[in-house]
């Protein structure tokens, strides 16, 4: 199991498309704040799991959260269990932090490779202001970064405006005289806002689109392209820059274009999401 923890209560919202979803191993969420962003998925239905019964090792008990993040960082019990608690204890620092750089916010998150640093990070690449630095520089665990492209309210607004994608119309395949054309909105997933990444995430998937289902090979080839193209038909690696340059006009921030499937189960602890495009 493992644990996904959230910084802060403007963490961004997952848009999710109603349709039906694989199922994936739930996390026990730590959130730090009303700030953390939200994120929308398509129907998909969650179940927490239960972290009432800990484990028993070595005669003590070691609660399942304490032991997921040891196992998943490789530290000890105790040094997990200081780290949790550390996370929790910086929680009102790391919301004054946020106030106090609320025009410039871009991003924030947890480093838990190495030793465990709190950050929050700005768009441009200008000095903290001094109220900002002040609140950072008492704690050895918590930095501030800079060199962001774009604030986190210019994601929250660019996610909005795109919706669904219903704006781009439809796309198709290939081998017939309309391609098989679908609407972009129905091979959507979610989108969401990547805040290590500092871009909005679009999912796609990839058994949706017109065709054969999408191999994770990136050069098998797909049949898909413009409606009316009666060709071959184009690589996966291809496709997701095609549905990558598609977007470009109707998105005004940095984003990427996700498959939908994980490779993984478990979400890890820095929240990434993993693709098989990646």
């Amino acid at each position: 199991m493992a644990v996904a923890l959230s910084l802060g209560a403007l963490a961004p919202a997952t848009a999710q498309v109603p349709s039906a979803a694989t199922s994936s191993a739930a996390a026990a969420d730590t959130s730090l704040g009303a700030l953390a962003p939200a994120t929308a998925q398509a129907g998909t239905d969650t179940d927490s799991p239960s972290v009432d019964a800990p484990e028993v090792q070595h005669g003590a008990a070691v609660h399942p959260v304490v032991a997921s993040y040891a196992v998943d960082y490789a530290v000890t019990h105790a040094e997990a269990k200081r780290r949790l608690d550390r996370i929790d204890e910086l929680q009102p620092t790391v919301e004054r932090l946020h106030t106090a750089v609320r025009e410039r916010l871009a991003g924030w998150g947890i480093d838990h490779d190495g030793p465990l640093t709190l950050w929050v990070w700005l768009s441009g690449d200008e000095a903290p202001s001094a109220a900002a630095v002040e609140i950072a520089a008492a704690h050895d665990d918590l930095e501030i970064r800079t060199g962001a492209k774009v604030t986190y309210a210019a994601l929250v607004a660019a996610q909005k405006n795109f919706g669904f994608g219903s704006s781009v119309g439809p796309v198709a395949g290939v081998g017939s005289a309309d391609g098989g054309a679908v609407d972009f909105a129905d091979l959507m997933t979610h989108t969401d806002i990547d805040l290590r990444a500092n871009a909005l995430e679009i999912g796609i998937d990839r058994t949706q689109l017109p065709g054969a289902a999408v191999p994770g090979d990136l050069e098998a080839t797909v049949p898909f392209g413009p409606t009316g193209n009666t060709g071959g038909g184009i690589t996966t690696a291809q496709l997701r820059d095609s549905i990558t340059e598609l977007l470009a006009p109707h998105i005004n921030v940095p984003y990427r274009v996700i498959a939908a499937e994980f490779i993984a189960s478990e979400a890890p602890f820095d929240g990434v999401r993993h693709s098989q495009w990646e």
